[in-house]
């Protein structure tokens, strides 16, 4: 009995004094801290008073303060300490390279915890770039790290961001593979696949970026960097063959964009190609090449070449559809895009079948693109109210005239409203409508 009470004790006394068990481990490491801040306070106080205040051990001292402040989770002192510390250590340059790259670090993961996102991403950045300053081959997986902060900036919609990282790392990896051969510490395919991954990133930025405002300029650079990847991955040992396919794709919108029609038909049936050979067929990258090609040739005037090609992506659409119903995961910008262009796929299937004189089939498919379009968009949107102007034009020619006076109507009042009587929708209804009016 007396054995198993002194037992006990001990454990006890171990317990409180140098392994504190979890149940009071936070409150006994609260205590410490605050005496470990006071005794830092101090310290940092006496030796301003003996070296100033620009020497390298005060900034030491300021970053464990923070660190402290960042185990209590009060973020504020430990930001702003943090950036009391590296205030100091910047003004040693080089000199504190790994102090530097170690503060920026921990400043980014405090910011992060008060969601001060767009900061935490610039803090990591400068943290990566002061570790790139002391970069040896071993070091190859920070690369990995600068490309995930890359992705953060362009997930947040700051693609000019995304592409100086992108464009900071690049010439980095560009000569570990020049130096390969020579050096056996280099992770071959591993950073061949890092460089093809950023070249297609790169692409894509410059697409997206350009996109809207149509910047020629940015759309070939975005060719530029499609078509080195491309390059550049054959040349890569024992390799999958699908991120080749998204990179011609990306190759057959590109074009597409710039008005190469034939260019941009070449690109998507050679990305259908491998698409097909590695029997990956229901992905939105092929259903859109699909869809490409299909547009394509309706503008050509091909409608018989058309017509296969549009209802393969409809088809691949559908079926993304179905799987995103029994809970396959998508991101919302992937199924905005895949919405978008599943409603415009209809529409142009539309336009097809009413060039080949199949009437019923002109209307069906627009009456369903004019519906997707009024979800994605809202019943007012420039583009909702011109899909609906083809749904008049298709009408028109399968005789219903009333339904088409009725829906014309409705898209000149509400483009006449919303984008004012000069507008060149207003103005092909307004015409259209003269022209009822004259065989009334």
């Amino acid at each position: 009995m007396l054995r198993s009470i002194l037992t006990r004790g001990k454990y006890f006394i171990l317990a409180a004094v140098g392994v504190p068990s979890a149940y009071f481990a936070h409150d006994y490491y609260n205590n410490y801290s605050l005496n470990k801040i006071t005794k830092l306070q101090d310290t940092i106080q006496e030796k301003i008073k003996t070296v100033g205040e620009n020497d390298q051990g005060i900034a030491d001292l300021y970053k464990d303060m923070a660190k402290i402040y960042k185990y209590q989770e009060n973020y504020e002192n430990a930001i702003a300490h943090f950036r009391k510390a590296l205030g100091i250590y910047e003004a040693f340059g080089e000199a504190a390279s790994k102090s530097l790259e170690e503060t920026y670090r921990e400043l980014s993961e405090c910011l992060s915890a008060i969601e001060k996102h767009n900061e935490s991403l610039y803090a990591m950045e400068k943290s990566l770039e002061w570790k790139f300053k002391r970069f040896d081959p071993k070091d190859i997986d920070s690369l990995f790290e600068f490309e995930k902060i890359a992705k953060q900036y362009e997930e947040k919609g700051m693609y000019q961001e995304s592409i100086d990282c992108y464009l900071q790392i690049l010439p980095i990896i560009d000569s570990f593979v020049l130096e390969e051969g020579s050096n056996s510490a280099i992770p071959v395919n591993k950073i061949r696949l890092l460089q093809v991954d950023i070249l297609q990133n790169l692409g894509r930025l410059y697409f997206i970026n350009s996109e809207k405002e149509y910047n020629k300029g940015g759309l070939l650079k975005a060719m530029d960097y499609f078509e080195e990847a491309i390059q550049r991955y054959k040349n890569i040992q024992n390799v999958e063959q699908t991120p080749v396919a998204y990179a011609y794709y990306n190759l057959g919108k590109t074009s597409h964009l710039l008005k190469k029609m034939d260019q941009a038909i070449s690109y998507c049936k050679e990305s259908i190609k491998i698409f097909e050979s590695a029997g990956q067929t229901q992905n939105s990258a092929y259903a859109h090449c699909c869809a490409i090609i299909g547009y394509d040739y309706m503008y050509q005037g091909r409608a018989d070449n058309a017509l296969p090609h549009l209802e393969k992506s409809i088809k691949i659409y559908e079926s993304i559809q179905k799987a995103l119903e029994n809970g396959a995961k998508f991101s919302e910008k992937q199924i905005q895009d895949m919405e978008q262009q599943y409603a415009q796929t209809l529409i142009n299937l539309g336009v097809v079948h009413l060039r080949k004189k199949n009437l019923s089939q002109a209307i069906e498919c627009t009456k369903r693109g004019v519906a997707l379009f009024e979800k994605i968009k809202g019943e007012d949107d420039i583009d909702t109210l011109g899909v609906k102007f083809n749904l008049v034009v298709t009408l028109l020619e399968a005789g219903d005239k009333k339904q088409a006076f009725d829906l014309l109507s409705e898209v000149y009042s509400k483009s006449k409203s919303k984008f004012g009587e000069s507008h060149p929708l207003t103005t092909n209804a307004f015409q259209l409508i003269n022209v009822f009016a004259n065989f009334q």
